[in-house]
């Protein structure tokens, strides 16, 4: 969603509780007005947890309110999806149903309002892996958006980047290289801008189709866009891990041997402030020891010593099943391994004794 359409329902949820019916109780009317503001400050401040209690409580009060009175409760119910869907909650797509259900009410099924709550629904459903319902939605929201001059552009490349990951979900790689680029031209030239995370989400995904197609550069461009954003504004989302993990494949492709070092440490810090260490291979560039959608085919049972340049170094190959000593070493020897961190600095023992690693 953009900032225009934050401040739109920031803007109607503040006034809402001046427009109740007369029968209301000022008691209830406070109680809304307070789950309101501390919605709103908890959504300013990060909070997650916080925000969906809040989000929550304001519908609980908003809906017994609102009953006779869509339009009021439809920001309500569409900031408690919300909420709901950035905290993960598996409710959060119920939600959306009945906040798409209320807005029809309240403006009719082709009216544009009703296309932020479409595409937010569909990119809840993507996550929810309901593509029929996620392609369903997007497909209501680009009829509405491309029936009149709507002059949000940042709406229209969220609509894309959807697409686009129903499309890479799908390996129809080309169609999703298209909605991606659409996505990405959209957003550049957008106006009014959109939330820092929002727009770094569609560089990340952008980052995603590339990379998938091997157009490595452009991927490199758009990880690297989408993580100053995360950095500066939420470095602990999980979209940060992934895109150092990303980096790591994709400076390997670009022979950025010093970069892919880098984000290999990154990963691992990243996991150290979580107290977790990476055991396993980063990046493999055989691709053998990297699970997918390929079935498990041996095991390697191993020892090596960790180093700051990400390799595995005296490596002893204790047993393998389904592949031979020889080959996993060769293996073992191009993969990528974070050094083991201590709060953020190299630990003294790098000496991994044993440990199992599957082979596909």
């Amino acid at each position: 969603m953009t900032v225009f359409w934050q401040i739109k329902i920031v803007y109607v949820l503040l006034l809402v509780s001046f427009a109740l019916p007369s029968s209301a109780s000022n008691e209830r009317i406070a109680e809304l007005k307070e789950a309101i503001h501390a919605y709103i400050e908890a959504k300013e401040l990060g909070h997650k947890a916080d925000t969906f209690l809040h989000a929550r409580r304001a519908y609980n009060i908003g809906r017994k309110l609102y009953a006779k009175s869509p339009k009021n409760l439809a920001p309500i119910v569409f900031s408690y999806a919300n909420a709901a869907a950035a905290y993960k909650e598996p409710i959060a797509l119920e939600i959306f149903k009945k906040t798409l259900g209320i807005y029809a009410k309240a403006y009719g099924a082709k009216h544009t309002n009703l296309a932020p709550p479409l595409i937010e629904a569909a990119e809840e459903a993507i996550h929810r892996k309901e593509p029929e319902a996620a392609y369903s939605w997007l497909a209501k929201a680009r009829e509405l958006l491309n029936g009149e001059d709507f002059e949000d552009g940042f709406l229209r490349a969220r609509l894309h980047m959807s697409l686009a990951r129903l499309f890479l979900n799908s390996d129809q790689l080309s169609r999703a290289e298209n909605h991606a680029s659409q996505s990405i031209e959209l957003a550049t030239n957008s106006n009014p801008a959109s939330t820092f995370t929002k727009e770094a989400n569609l560089y990340f995904w952008h980052g995603q189709v590339t990379r998938k197609l091997g157009l490595y550069d452009l991927a490199s461009n758009s990880y690297l866009k989408a993580l100053s954003v995360f950095l500066k504004n939420e470095p602990r989302a999980r979209q940060v891990l992934s895109i150092h993990l990303h980096m790591v494949e994709v400076s390997h492709q670009l022979s950025k041997t010093d970069q892919a070092i880098f984000h290999c440490i990154a990963a691992e810090k990243w996991e150290n402030g979580r107290n977790r260490s990476m055991w396993w291979p980063i990046y493999d560039p055989s691709g053998r020891t990297t699970r997918g959608d390929t079935p498990k085919t041996g095991q390697i049972l191993a020892g090596y010593v960790k180093a700051e340049d990400c390799r595995a170094h005296d490596i002893v190959i204790h047993k393998t099943i389904g592949i031979s000593p020889e080959e996993a070493k060769i293996i073992l020897q191009k993969v990528y391994v974070a050094p083991s961190l201590l709060r953020n600095s190299k630990n003294a023992d790098q000496k991994v004794p044993q440990i199992n690693i599957d082979v596909y």
